[in-house]
């Protein structure tokens, strides 16, 4: 049986081979949506942009669908929003409340919705 020792030189390139691993894969766990807000779309825009576009968009949960869809409306029309029950956070909106929302479109045959990964009052 043959043992090697290593030196100091490779043990600390071996734990700061760990340690960068470590934070990284942390810091990838910990990734988030960064919503760009410095332009709002319209619901008109939105219908147009391609599968996996960020968006923004302001208006009103004019509806509900099921447990997680919803019709959102601006004054260019209507689209559909999935929204996950923890992405309200407690929030709680009326159809006469005025919301921001963050998103990507979504493409299914050729019909536009919205992935909503956070939602404010304005």
């Amino acid at each position: 049986m043959v043992v090697r020792t290593l030196n100091v030189k490779e043990i600390m390139k071996k734990i700061l081979g760990i340690l960068f691993l470590t934070v990284f894969s942390g810091m990838c766990a910990f990734a988030q949506f960064v919503p760009d807000t410095s332009k709002v779309n319209t619901v008109a825009e939105a219908k147009k942009l391609k599968d996996d576009t960020h968006v923004v968009l302001e208006g009103t949960i004019s509806g509900a669908i099921n447990d997680d869809k919803y019709t959102f409306k601006d004054a260019t029309g209507e689209i559909t929003v999935e929204i996950d029950g923890k992405i309200w956070k407690g929030l709680l909106v009326g159809p006469e409340d005025i919301v921001v929302i963050y998103g990507k479109v979504d493409v299914e045959n050729r019909k536009h919705t919205i992935d909503v990964k956070e939602i404010s009052k304005k």
